[in-house]
């Protein structure tokens, strides 16, 4: 868990803490809300102690236990927002993005976006959150004669080499991109991220998809069966 391993860990950590301190300004000068500003101080604390802990010394489930605390602040945000429309992971300046839309519709997906200004943002009439997702891999865009190969390889290091959250994947893509993981071992997902963003491993995929492809990616469908699922993403 070296390398790429400790980039990943420390992006994840700088996230908690930029995205906890904003949370924590916009909730209580902005929307006035306790609650909501006590759940960007949690996030900010956390990432701060992320910060402090050396990786090579966390087994991976103790960093998906991390990871699943920042996941819980994000929960929050949605049930406190009221966010029932599915999110878009969507590549922007070399960073991934989870963009939440605010209104009760599905709207179209965002694209040719030149950068993220702030928490809130506006585009083609519509107004989404911009979330950093904590757990995205940082890849250049390919070819697209080359994708099943370079995504295959990219899942296959966070999912089962760096968190063990499967103990294997394959992929297969034609209109849409189908991930088989075999003997699932993630945390429990909570209701309104799953509803909105998808379970853990379907939002690790999908943000590592949307880099890989250069191009705005949804969870469209996530399938169990026994310990193993099909997850099914919408590329745009």
């Amino acid at each position: 868990m070296k390398g790429r391993g400790s980039e990943l860990y420390r992006v994840a950590a700088l996230s908690l803490v930029s995205s906890g301190a904003a949370l924590s300004i916009y909730a209580y000068f902005v929307v006035g809300s306790i609650p909501l500003t006590a759940t960007g101080i949690g996030a900010l604390i956390l990432g701060i102690s992320m910060l402090l802990t050396p990786l090579e010394s966390m087994p991976p489930p103790q960093i998906l236990e991390l990871i699943a605390r920042s996941l819980e602040n994000v929960e929050a945000l949605l049930e406190f927002l009221n966010v029932k429309a599915r999110a878009y992971y969507v590549p922007i300046g070399g960073r991934v993005y989870a963009l939440v839309p605010l209104g009760p519709a599905d709207p179209d997906a965002p694209n040719e976006l030149g950068g993220v200004d702030g928490f809130i943002m506006h585009h083609n009439g519509e107004l989404f959150i911009a979330l950093r997702p904590p757990y995205y891999t940082p890849t250049v865009p390919i070819d697209s004669a080359a994708a099943v190969e370079a995504l295959q390889d990219a899942l296959n290091e966070v999912l089962v080499e760096r968190l063990e959250i499967c103990e294997s994947l394959s992929i297969s893509i034609s209109d849409a991109i189908t991930i088989m993981l075999k003997s699932v071992k993630s945390p429990e997902p909570l209701e309104r991220f799953k509803r909105v963003m998808g379970s853990l491993e379907s939002s690790i995929a999908a943000s590592i998809a949307a880099m890989v492809m250069g191009r705005p990616v949804r969870v469209a469908s996530e399938n169990k069966m026994g310990m193993d699922k099909i997850v099914r993403l919408e590329v745009f």
